[in-house]
């Protein structure tokens, strides 16, 4: 039994500590109009840190997208101040930016004696 407890308390609290991370429609419109302006036809990318605040980045030709996401996520740390950002689209591509209304990944955790339930 306190094993089931100790659980329920592990799942609960871990999946409550998950981070949103979010952008609003208008700003992910503005971040795709900006990608589409690179005339140089280099890769460009998105970083994000769970408060909303978020960079980007774009290359040359050469750099790839391996260096553009590497470039997004560090001036995304630096400029937000955390390190908790990710990346979250690459040349406009990702499913973040394709997704309208709420962007967030958002959790919510409930227990109940030996139920527990979560929603991602």
């Amino acid at each position: 039994m306190k094993r089931l407890f100790a659980l329920s308390v592990l799942l609960v609290f871990g999946s409550v500590a998950y981070a949103d991370y979010e952008m609003s429609n208008s700003e992910k419109e503005r971040y795709l109009s900006w990608g589409r302006q690179i005339t140089w036809g280099g890769d460009f990318a998105l970083a994000v840190a769970p408060n909303g605040c978020y960079d980007v980045a774009s290359g040359g030709t050469e750099s790839g997208m391996y260096a553009v996401r590497k470039k997004a996520l560090a001036q995304c740390k630096k400029k937000c101040k955390t390190s908790a950002c990710r990346v979250m689209d690459v040349n406009g591509t990702s499913a973040f930016i394709k997704q309208r209304g709420s962007s967030s990944s958002s959790s919510t955790a409930s227990s109940s004696k030996n139920l527990i339930w979560c929603v991602t």
